[in-house]
């Protein structure tokens, strides 16, 4: 019994550490989709200014 509630306990560590990694990443990707739309807008942008130009 003490040998499954040892890894029970390591297994609820291991979990939780996996949790707040997927979390880590979720902001991660949601700050590289912001700076891809921000992107795509500087580029439109961009692109506007130069077809004015020619």
């Amino acid at each position: 019994l003490a040998e499954t509630l040892a890894k029970n306990t390591v297994m609820r560590a291991e979990l939780s550490m996996y949790v707040n990694k997927e979390r880590e990443f979720e902001k991660i990707n949601q700050m590289l989709r912001d700076e891809y739309t921000a992107l795509q807008l500087a580029f439109s942008a961009m692109e506007d200014k130069l077809r004015k130009l020619q």
